[in-house]
């Protein structure tokens, strides 16, 4: 298994616990087929909490657009050593 895919699986992991009842950041699956709430936690998900992230270890990233030039270029960094390999 490669490295990103292990911390892939890793991040996963923390992610379903919060669906547990049991957790201390517990969230009712039912609460995100409420208004817009699934559309709140998909943005918080794939766009504010990267951005925290990251921005806790590089200085690169100031701000939501900053980190989303970072994942293109990871993305095409990835996607093309991805398309070598063939």
């Amino acid at each position: 298994m490669k490295k990103e895919e292990e911390y892939a699986m890793k991040i996963v992991s923390q992610i379903a616990q919060m669906f547990d009842e049991d957790s201390d950041n517990y969230i009712d699956k039912s609460d995100l087929e409420e208004g817009n709430n699934a559309t709140h936690f998909t943005y918080a998900l794939c766009v504010l909490a990267p951005t925290l992230i990251v921005k806790k270890f590089s200085d690169q990233v100031k701000n939501i657009l900053d980190l989303n030039q970072m994942a293109n270029r990871l993305i095409f960094q990835y996607d093309r050593r991805k398309n070598q390999s063939k």
